[in-house]
């Protein structure tokens, strides 16, 4: 909520139960082999690991994992503006939140949770929509994707000059997105 500004977090897990169509990606990681010293009695002992200020631990089913970051995308029926002032009916799949935690940032973490919710959900950066973008989420996409030219939206989610718009034909239906082109 901080890193992004967030008066309230924008994923819980009563939202998703309630909501239909989304889908929630979630990075973990193991935690490293834990260091091991040897005491004077002549025995190993375990030592504790902490990374990035989260403490793992070797009991419970999880033996220490911890969640790096996640990502909810699902579809959504938006109204939107073309450069031509057109407006259209469209329904891409949606990035909805996006989070790595700080500790695991700037580490590759959020383009593998990226990458490998692309090839689930047979999509592209640039076919996709986006809610409410931070700064932050708006600097990922161009270093990795080249996405920077956008129209804003009055419903606060943006589509990037790639996801092609402007060719939408009224009327049209494109497989992965359907669009209607509404009258004004």
């Amino acid at each position: 909520m901080q890193a992004q500004g967030l008066r309230a977090p924008v994923t819980t897990l009563t939202k998703f139960h309630q909501s239909t169509h989304q889908r929630l990606y979630i990075m973990k990681e193991d935690p490293p082999p834990e260091p091991r010293r040897w005491e004077e009695d002549g025995g190993l002992m375990d030592s504790g690991v902490s990374i990035g200020g989260l403490d793992y631990s070797t009991s419970g089913p999880n033996h220490g994992s911890v969640i790096v970051g996640m990502l909810k995308v699902g579809p959504k029926n938006l109204f939107v503006m073309d450069a031509n002032n057109r407006q259209l009916q469209v329904t891409p799949l949606c990035v909805l939140d996006f989070y790595i935690h700080e500790s695991f940032q700037r580490r590759g973490y959020g383009k593998r949770l990226f990458d490998f919710m692309m090839t689930m959900e047979n999509c592209t950066a640039a076919s996709l929509a986006y809610d409410k973008p931070s700064p932050k989420l708006l600097s990922f996409v161009k270093k990795y994707y080249g996405l920077s030219e956008f129209l804003p939206q009055n419903n606060n989610f943006i589509l990037f000059r790639e996801y092609g718009l402007e060719q939408i034909a009224a009327d049209a239906t494109f497989i992965g997105r359907k669009m209607r082109h509404i009258a004004g």
